[in-house]
């Protein structure tokens, strides 16, 4: 009684608080106003910090075994077929509607979109059988190839930013006109946007008043009448001009939200530039050496594991303490105070990895709300990888509790093959750290040769 009770209140919270994020998220970003929208990345979230929390139940020991494996069970059961089913076939429909006019055209469409779906997710692992397809070891390998593969280019791109973030030696300062100059410009076309906004609505009032009176005259005079074509073609120029304004207003919206988005860059770095000084940006500063150091030792690691093809067998917590205690000597117990840290070290996984993804959707959520009539559709695959992103990191976390720690998690992923996966987030991983160091170097050498003579 108390163990569903624990987990009705989990679910409560978790829906809850996605369906507000989602609201205002939309409202600020995409000004989308869609339910399915909404429901679809809450339930999404719902299930996938769910995941998650599973895993922080199982150190803590808090709920009873066999409730929390049958929690474990049914909690990935229904995130595998929103992956699988609901978000596709949702995605789907949402791109038919925006391709195909008529009904059937958009069922055959979505049948069709989603049936070239199966066949590439069925493609994503080399056993196509039937029976590995439907299993939840089958689908859940299938979804931990792109999951893995999001997390990594995520965690690549972050270790070689960070730096950039936090450490003062790279900060530089913004000229206030800067700052300025940009505040202007959007204010213009913000302007302009208004501007537009207003003839689109008189075009529209206009179209209106004229297809009233096309109505009125082909009531009094017959269809071929002069009349009667004038006003025709009347409302044909002005449905053409709504249409011309309407794109119009969509470019100029999409450059507001970038220009809005530049300025709010060039704020942030000219606070960044003046907080160095203070006492909070020194702390920063210190705390961004150590997480480049860390992002080094990360890059190396996974450098020595992708050419030695190494595999690893302890989780970091139980080997940090076992080298503290053969090296320093501590007489501790290493079983009992491993729980302990390795619930610390994965609570601040899972809090750092769902704020670091949040804020990436939030990001790719502002992009989005330019992309015309095939919006909801890219949408709905940006929630798609929020879900396989968070399902894969259970995969990833399972070396990172210790060993009796994890038998739940073999269990319930019985038949995945967990080095495969941790050998593909070393790749995918060391191939994105250096792509981005490339961009930063090729982006530095281009702005320093433009001011070398």
């Amino acid at each position: 009684m108390l163990d569903g009770a624990v987990m009705g209140v989990s679910i409560g919270t978790l829906a809850l608080g996605g369906f507000v994020f989602a609201d205002k998220m939309f409202k600020q970003g995409t000004a989308t106003q869609s339910l399915e929208m909404k429901v679809c990345f809450a339930t999404t979230f719902t299930l996938s910090a769910l995941l998650l929390e599973l895993i922080i139940f199982e150190i803590l020991d808090v709920l009873e075994d066999g409730f929390r494996h049958r929690a474990w069970r049914w909690t990935l059961i229904l995130a595998l077929f929103n992956l699988i089913v609901a978000i596709p076939v949702q995605t789907c429909h949402s791109l038919a509607a925006s391709l195909a006019g008529s009904s059937l055209r958009r069922l055959v469409l979505t049948a069709a979109l989603y049936s070239a779906f199966l066949v590439g997710f069925l493609f994503l692992e080399r056993d196509r059988s039937l029976w590995r397809l439907l299993s939840v070891s089958g689908a859940i390998s299938r979804i931990g190839v792109i999951g893995v593969a999001t997390i990594a280019v995520l965690s690549g791109s972050g270790a070689v930013f960070t730096p950039f973030k936090f450490v003062s030696y790279f900060r530089q300062d913004v000229p206030q006109y800067q700052v300025d100059e940009l505040r202007q410009q959007l204010e213009q076309s913000r302007a302009l946007l208004d501007q537009k906004r207003q003839q689109r609505d008189r075009h529209q009032r206009h179209r209106g008043y004229t297809r009233a009176q096309t109505a009125r005259v082909r009531s009094l005079f017959c269809v071929m009448s002069p009349l009667h074509t004038i006003t025709n073609t009347i409302t044909i120029t002005i449905t053409t001009t709504t249409a011309t304004i309407t794109t119009t207003m969509a470019c100029v919206g999409g450059f507001v939200r970038q220009m809005a988005a530049n300025l709010q860059e060039l704020e942030q770095a000219r606070s960044n530039f003046r907080e160095a000084g203070t006492i909070k940006g020194r702390v920063k500063h210190v705390i961004g050496i150590c997480l480049s150091l860390y992002c080094v030792f990360k890059v190396t690691t996974a450098t020595i594991s992708v050419i030695l093809g190494l595999t690893k067998k302890t989780d970091p917590v139980t080997r940090l303490m076992k080298i503290g205690v053969s090296l320093l000597g501590f007489d501790i117990d290493v079983e009992r105070w491993s729980q302990q840290f390795s619930f610390i070290l994965v609570g601040m996984i899972v809090l750092a990895s769902t704020r670091n993804m949040l804020l990436k959707m939030v990001k790719a959520f502002s992009v989005v709300a330019g992309a015309g009539r095939i919006k909801d559709a890219v949408l709905f695959v940006l929630v798609h990888i929020m879900g396989m992103y968070f399902v894969s990191m259970v995969i990833l976390m399972r070396m990172n509790v210790p060993i009796k720690y994890r038998g739940i998690i073999t269990e319930v992923l019985d038949g995945v093959e967990f080095n495969f996966y941790h050998n593909w987030f070393d790749k995918i991983f060391l191939l994105s750290a250096v792509s981005c160091a490339g961009v930063i170097y090729f982006a530095h050498s281009t702005s320093a040769s433009r001011f070398k003579f």
